[in-house]
């Protein structure tokens, strides 16, 4: 019988990883204030905020996020 799809046994390791690895997103936000500018209630500063976001994510081609972002 075949293992159950949700199954960790066995888990293999992803080969992307190798190509293009993971980055953490915290990472890259540490020493911005992209959090506090997208809460603003000032629609420029959130778009702002936003943006530069946008930005950070729009940077180097093939980038990965890490699945544990936040925690």
């Amino acid at each position: 019988m075949a293992p159950a799809a949700g199954s960790t046994k066995g888990a293999a390791v992803d080969p992307m990883d190798d190509l293009f690895p993971r980055v953490d997103l915290d990472s890259l936000m540490k020493g911005t204030s992209i959090l506090a500018d997208s809460k603003s209630d000032a629609w420029k500063t959130k778009k702002e905020g936003l943006e530069t976001l946008q930005a950070i994510l729009d940077q180097g081609a093939n980038k990965r996020l890490k699945p544990n972002m936040g925690v």
